[in-house]
């Protein structure tokens, strides 16, 4: 019986072959997979309360988080350390992004501010205001545009800063009920083109260029609690509170496929470069990887009950990015009894 279990769960090794999971949790933890193992490499320990935003550095070595108690962190996932902690928000961190220059972090707060940090320093060198509620998301333009990001609001609006100076480029109404997350990505096709989900439960496609609506999307029943958008700008993901992952062709404004499976709120999407593999996390404390290709969940990943409330993933990784075996940071739930590490807990 035990081989066929096995059979069951096995992999073609290119859908994970590279990729590293992040997830951040109500337990306080910020916690790595390995998607093609399916181990728990690390759980960072240090935060005071439930983890709202976690993101991966491209190589995979670092993770940077943000949570309830208004701090963010910056880890060395091989030693699994905290590098820096940077403190300056007067409330709950609600959304973390690093610049690709590795010199600079960025983090959005309930105190309606965008704060851009040092690394080096740990210091604040931005704050950008404007909102008139939390900034619950943001997201970085691409590099060669300069140091600017978007930001949406519980104040229902999106906007976009320069943040070397803190000034406000852009603001887009549009969403009739808060801003829940926000993804960019530059196209030669579509211009600089921003996805959005709110709480009003439509998705918006904007052109940043021309900052105008291109498409809102219907479909989801609850909120829209995440989104992610392919490289190439023409396919989004969104995940929502009626517990289903939606994939949208954006050219079209179409629903393309629903992947259902979680039992709770998703709270977290993820998409691969190439908008064929996607992972999602969700309050019923399962991981889920999906071939959007089919569309099919290819493997459930489950560790406790606690449920999960952000992730971000790192692809194409090779052994120059690999985690060295620290025994003591592999991560064991001591009140689990029936669920092995590992082992998929359902199949949809």
């Amino acid at each position: 019986a035990d081989m066929a279990a096995d059979e069951e769960f096995k992999l073609p090794d290119s859908v994970h072959q590279g990729s590293r999971y992040l997830y951040g949790s109500v337990d306080r933890s910020v916690k790595v997979l390995d998607p093609t193992t399916g181990t728990v490499l690390r759980g960072l320990v240090g935060h005071g309360g439930t983890v709202n935003s976690v993101k991966m550095s491209e190589d995979g070595m670092r993770a940077l988080s943000g949570g309830l108690d208004g701090l963010v962190k910056l880890w060395d996932l091989n030693t699994a350390l905290c590098i820096r902690t940077f403190k300056g928000h007067g409330y709950e961190i609600e959304c973390v992004d690093m610049l690709t220059d590795g010199l600079r972090i960025v983090s959005g707060s309930a105190d309606r501010t965008l704060k851009m940090w040092e690394i080096t320093s740990g210091k604040c060198v931005t704050t950008c205001v404007g909102h008139h509620d939390a900034v619950t998301c943001c997201a970085l333009f691409p590099s060669l545009m300069g140091n600017k990001a978007a930001t949406g609001s519980a104040d229902q609006h999106i906007k976009t800063w320069d943040l070397d100076t803190g000034e406000c480029l852009m603001t887009l109404a549009g969403h009739v009920n808060m801003i829940h997350s926000i993804a960019i990505t530059t196209t030669d096709k579509y211009g600089l083109r921003c996805l959005s989900g709110s709480y009003d439960c439509t998705l918006g496609v904007w052109n940043l260029d021309r900052g105008e609506c291109t498409h809102m999307l219907h479909g989801h029943t609850e909120p829209v609690t995440a989104v992610a958008m392919s490289e190439d700008g023409s396919k989004g993901l969104s995940g929502s509170r009626d517990k289903s992952v939606r994939v949208w062709n954006l050219e079209t404004g179409k629903c393309k496929a629903t992947c259902t499976g979680h039992k709770k709120h998703v709270t977290g999407v993820k998409l691969s470069g190439d908008g064929k593999h996607a992972m999602s996390g969700s309050k019923d404390g399962c991981i889920r990887a999906w071939d959007l290709t089919k569309p099919v969940c290819l493997r459930t990943y489950k560790f406790s009950n606690h449920p999960i409330m952000c992730v971000d993933m790192a692809e194409g990784l090779d052994d120059s990015h690999k985690l060295e075996d620290l025994e003591h940071v592999k991560y064991q739930d001591p009140n689990l009894e029936d669920e092995t590490d590992g082992v998929p807990c359902c199949q949809s």
